[in-house]
């Protein structure tokens, strides 16, 4: 987001914004790290296109953001230790053994505990990440942008929804859902089920209801 703001607006607060957002990287889980490669490949393709003092600073500044961030965790945490916690969190024996498999069964149940948590003494959460009503105008918005894909928000929703749970699914480690990370896809969910509230609105005047009840 940061990133997108200082290439629109090039602003230097949304710059400095953008270098210690990376630098936040390191304190989440690790794939959150593989923003780094891509911010350095647009950043390096503007400056080429564009090579002046002001672009040349704007790298600047986000190097030393980034740096502000990241010296604290590096200075209290010892390289063997940092590098401990990195395999911890991306290199588990299942993940290596079974990869593919490991990230296909994490994204099904990661798709299916949004409505149904059989493991609900996990993470602190007892029950589904949806309550029921939530759970079916997300349905819904989901499969009305699946299946008329005319509106906007409803793509953007049903995107966002989608790549998130791949991605996160394509990190796991284990099969079970990662309930921290799935947050991530929590705004998503609101978009799509206001798609759902809406499809709900029109089938309900159709009835010929009230656009009060409505």
């Amino acid at each position: 987001l940061f990133l997108t703001l200082a290439w629109r607006t090039e602003r230097t607060l949304f710059t400095f914004l953008t270098g210690a957002a990376m630098g936040s990287c390191i304190y989440t889980f690790s794939v959150a790290q593989f923003i780094w490669p891509v911010a350095a490949l647009l950043v390096a393709i503007k400056f080429i296109r564009r090579p002046t003092v002001r672009e040349l600073a704007a790298v600047g500044l986000m190097i030393a953001a980034f740096a502000l961030v990241v010296t604290p965790g590096f200075l209290t945490t010892s390289p063997q230790h940092f590098v401990d916690l990195a395999m911890d969190h991306s290199h588990r024996e299942m993940a290596v053994e079974d990869p593919v498999g490991v990230a296909r069964v994490s994204l099904v149940r990661s798709f299916l505990v949004f409505w149904a948590n059989p493991q609900w003494f996990r993470h602190f959460i007892g029950g589904p990440i949806l309550d029921p009503i939530s759970g079916v105008l997300v349905l819904i918005g989901l499969v009305l942008g699946l299946v008329r894909a005319d509106n906007g928000a409803a793509r953007i929703g049903v995107a966002w929804f989608g790549v998130g749970l791949l991605l996160i699914a394509s990190a796991a480690y284990v099969t079970t859902p990662f309930f921290t990370r799935l947050l991530l896809v929590i705004p998503a969910c609101a978009i799509v089920a206001a798609r759902g509230v809406w499809a709900l609105e029109v089938s309900l005047r159709g009835l010929g209801r009230t656009g009060g009840v409505a």
